[in-house]
């Protein structure tokens, strides 16, 4: 059972490794580069131009997703894109 999915901030790096190998794995993305990606993520989220939410089960980060925020051109109003979601294999259902 999913225990926890919450709006975050800001993310450590070290719960970010193991999902983002994962992802670059299946995705066919290249070899991931966790300081710039930990550098990326964490850039847009104190600018407020990402917001990213995660889930956690027993104390493990096993899933996200993540979208850059952006004002529509036609009207103003701020949109979310999606950048990126992702399971881990072991907790999809």
């Amino acid at each position: 059972m999913i225990k926890r999915i919450y709006h975050t901030s800001e993310v450590e790096a070290s719960e970010l490794e193991e999902l983002g190998r994962m992802f670059c794995e299946e995705a066919k993305m290249g070899t991931f580069d966790l300081p710039w990606f930990s550098r990326f993520v964490n850039g847009l989220l104190s600018a407020g131009t990402m917001a990213m939410w995660v889930v956690v089960r027993d104390e493990r980060l096993v899933g996200g997703i993540g979208v850059l925020l952006a004002p529509s051109p036609f009207t103003g109003e701020v949109l979310a894109h999606e950048m990126f979601w992702f399971m881990a294999p072991d907790q999809r259902r």
